[in-house]
């Protein structure tokens, strides 16, 4: 493993990174993001999101759930102490982007133990993936944190480590309400495989513990709910509609979705690569037709890997 962090594709991906964590300079995280990780630093609040607007911030600024923040929090602290002690002011940024660089790294290191000896196809396809680059470190999106703990839990449950798993889904719900499009597909793969379905209770009672927690004190607050639930972004989610008279839509995205989860209810059971598939079917139809930001396109990417993993070379060429 020590040796791919020297492989000169990675170090061109890294190098690629640093000079962008140092130079680029995102509009969205200087007028949103870091104005609200900055305030909630200097004052520690349990209902940080209601602080901020009370204090005359963007309700735009920061549609992310409490994981996202203390993982944002971590970095960016990191960066405001030093700061503090060499009395200058760009360690608070480069702390707060240097996260989304940790989580990034995570990410590819996890697809490469999810598929063993791809790592040079896996260095190529998401470490030099323009989506990644663009999305993440160009226009200074937050994605790949709930996105690597997705892939977490996507490694727990290939090592059949359930309950584990459960509790990184439940913390990249935590992160993004958006990753709870997978929880279904995965309880699904519990329980239709009869060899696991005696994990099925244990790992859904590990799965709503963890939401529990991570949302008992945001879902009650006024300020969560105006700049995390009732946002343009989720009003995305629903995506395009069809009138069928009389005032009544129906809205195509969600219908979509429910569509896939009762095609696997219907399954007799499924492996992990199927899941994998399926999972990665359902995040392209919430793209395909909902106005998607390109964030969004980060959530694809592991699924993308996986599908190019097995393709030829000049499909590969194509879907990058």
């Amino acid at each position: 493993m020590i040796t791919i962090f020297f492989n000169y594709v990675f170090l061109t991906g890294l190098a690629i990174r640093l000079l962008a964590i140092v130079f680029a300079l995102p509009l969205m995280q200087d007028n949103w993001f870091l104005p609200f990780v900055g305030t909630f630093l200097d004052q520690i609040s349990f209902d940080p999101w209601s602080s901020f607007i009370k204090t005359g911030g963007d309700p735009l600024a920061y549609p992310y759930g409490p994981v996202m923040l203390l993982a944002h929090s971590i970095g960016a602290g990191l960066g405001l102490l030093i700061d503090t002690i060499s009395n200058t002011s760009i360690f608070f940024a480069i702390g707060y982007k240097a996260t989304l660089l940790v989580a990034d790294i995570c990410c590819f290191v996890l697809l490469d133990r999810i598929f063993p000896n791809k790592t040079n196809k896996i260095l190529f396809l998401y470490w030099l993936s323009p989506i990644v680059i663009i999305a993440i470190y160009w226009t200074g999106q937050s994605d790949i944190i709930p996105i690597s703990l997705f892939v977490l839990a996507l490694y727990c449950v290939k090592n059949n480590q359930f309950k584990t798993a459960a509790l990184w889904f439940g913390l990249a719900v935590g992160a993004k309400f958006s990753m709870g499009a997978g929880l279904p597909f995965f309880l699904l793969y519990l329980w239709k495989n009869k060899r696991l379905n005696k994990f099925f209770g244990a790992a859904t009672a590990t799965l709503l513990c963890v939401m529990a927690i991570t949302h008992a004190v945001p879902l009650l607050s006024p300020g969560f709910q105006t700049m995390v639930i009732s946002t343009p972004e989720t009003n995305r989610m629903v995506g395009l509609s069809l009138s069928v008279g009389r005032g009544v839509e129906i809205y195509v995205a969600p219908l979509l979705f429910l569509l896939a989860v009762y095609f696997v209810w219907r399954l007799p059971r499924f492996s992990f690569e199927l899941l994998m598939a399926l999972l990665g079917v359902s995040f392209f139809v919430i793209l395909l037709v909902t106005p998607a930001p390109i964030n969004w396109y980060v959530w694809l990417l592991p699924f993308l890997v996986f599908h190019q993993l097995s393709a030829e070379r000049q499909q590969i060429f194509f879907t990058q």
